[in-house]
């Protein structure tokens, strides 16, 4: 069964409880009636976690309390068959072990999300392909230094990985993921581009027909014009072909072009860039020494 929970949850739970294990896909929101201010949706996901293949959660007002970000496990150990997990509008990251968990979205992290906190729970998900994690929201600080040596996670399995969260640039300096994985991270600051080039991500040869490489000219948006200056970098292949690493890089206007070309060089010293062939024009290339 695929179930749709808005409301009257408890006559649900009551429902469910009789033959949970036909409910594989459940849907569950609170964006209006305020259902969670009484009861507690891990009742529910406890009720129907043993054999669920996919849940969505939805639920804007949960959990309530002055702590801006609550990590506690929502599927009471069980879940072991979960294979998609997407939560939006959200104040929690678990902390279940999911084994079987494929695809993870979570969208709109709300309060101050903490990194650490996501990256323990995508190393309890070994098996997942496809990441996409969203915050607008200034993260926790991250751990220093940049990277861990003794905390990076492998995902051997990934395919996509998206992350559009500050900081984001610690977060792929923990992961581990084949080559063949598409990564896109936003927003990454100048400063990143240096480490990003020592990262496992960074460290694999690149993939077959990853020999495309762009920069774009700086964009200003009618928001931040004249403030900070937006490049896309690019790495990809010819069209089909597998993985690529696109980063959304800001920096001050005021950051002079040779600077900018500094870091690139740093960056394109890593592995991952060792095939580029074919190289989009930008004013930014005259900036940078290929021959180093």
């Amino acid at each position: 069964l695929y179930v749709m929970v808005q409301d009257k949850v408890e006559t649900a739970a009551e429902l469910f409880r009789d033959e949970p294990s036909r409910i594989l896909h459940l849907l569950m929101t609170d964006t209006t009636s305020n259902w969670t201010k009484r009861w507690d949706p891990r009742n529910l996901l406890s009720i129907v976690a043993s054999d669920l293949l996919s849940c969505t959660l939805n639920l804007h007002f949960w959990p309530r309390g002055a702590l801006p970000e609550v990590s506690y496990s929502l599927f009471s150990g069980q879940g072991q068959h979960l294979q998609r997990l997407s939560i939006y509008n959200a104040r929690i990251i678990p902390t279940d072990t999911l084994p079987n968990l494929t695809h993870l979205l979570l969208d709109h992290i709300v309060g101050v999300p903490a990194l650490t906190n996501i990256l323990a729970f995508m190393s309890r998900c070994p098996c997942l392909r496809d990441v996409f994690v969203r915050s607008s929201r200034e993260t926790a600080l991250p751990p220093q230094p940049t990277r861990d040596t003794t905390n990076v996670i492998q995902l051997p399995h990934l395919r996509k990985l998206i992350l559009r969260i500050q900081h984001s640039a610690w977060l792929l300096a923990h992961i581990d993921a084949p080559p063949t994985t598409l990564v896109l991270a936003s927003p990454v600051t100048l400063a990143d581009l240096a480490p990003i080039a020592t990262m496992p991500i960074s460290q694999h040869p690149p993939p077959e027909g990853a020999t495309h490489l762009r920069i774009s000219e700086p964009v200003e948006s009618a928001l931040t014009r004249g403030l900070v200056a937006s490049y896309t970098i690019e790495l990809a292949g010819p069209s089909g072909a597998a993985g690529g690493l696109f980063l959304h890089v800001s920096t001050p206007t005021t950051t002079p072009l040779a600077d900018v070309g500094a870091a690139l060089a740093l960056l394109l010293t890593a592995p991952l860039f060792a095939h580029t062939t074919a190289l989009a024009a930008s004013e930014v290339w005259s900036y940078i020494d290929f021959g180093s």
